[in-house]
């Protein structure tokens, strides 16, 4: 029965992603000021490293969140969008980075980390894993996007959630 779930999960994110897409797809999409709050980012990132925990657990891979050393400035923003590029950056960080590399043996690693520069606020999702060709970067934002060296990896998702305010 866990299976059915967990599936059924899976189909329920892959619809939201098409409906979320869709939804930015038009030139109508604006945040309104309900839907966005005062949030204070190292708040949300912690519970979206928490949220990854047993993913990193069960593939063998370290995850660690590095923390300004002071406070970061309140933004206005969508927690519910923000959440989504967050979770989409680190989501593909852990699929596309194996256990132990192959060829040097090093374990596999994702690092978060957040800064501020007086004009932004920078949040950085790094990782040891399989990387991105440099000429395919500039494609990663199109619709059901991967890169060439992810195609042959096996992995969930639609492709829609990298760039969610550009899809």
């Amino acid at each position: 029965m866990d299976g059915v779930f967990i599936k059924a999960n899976k189909l329920e994110t892959i619809i939201s992603d098409i409906l979320d897409a869709t939804e930015m797809d038009t030139s109508k999409f604006t945040l309104s000021p309900g839907l966005t709050q005062d949030l204070q980012i190292e708040d949300l990132l912690d519970s979206v490293v928490e949220s990854h925990q047993l993913d990193v657990e069960t593939s063998g891979l370290s995850l660690r969140y590095q923390k300004p050393e002071k406070p970061l400035p309140k933004i206005k923003g969508s927690r519910k969008h923000l959440d989504q590029v967050f979770n989409n950056l680190i989501d593909n960080a852990i699929k596309y980075t194996p256990a132990k590399n192959e060829k040097t043996g090093a374990k596999g690693k994702v690092l978060i980390s957040a800064t501020n520069d007086d004009k932004f606020i920078i949040v950085k999702v790094s990782d040891n894993g399989i990387g991105i060709p440099k000429g395919e970067i500039k494609n990663l934002c199109e619709k059901f996007a991967r890169a060439s060296n992810a195609k042959e990896m096996y992995a969930d998702g639609t492709g829609l959630g990298l760039c969610p305010a550009s899809i």
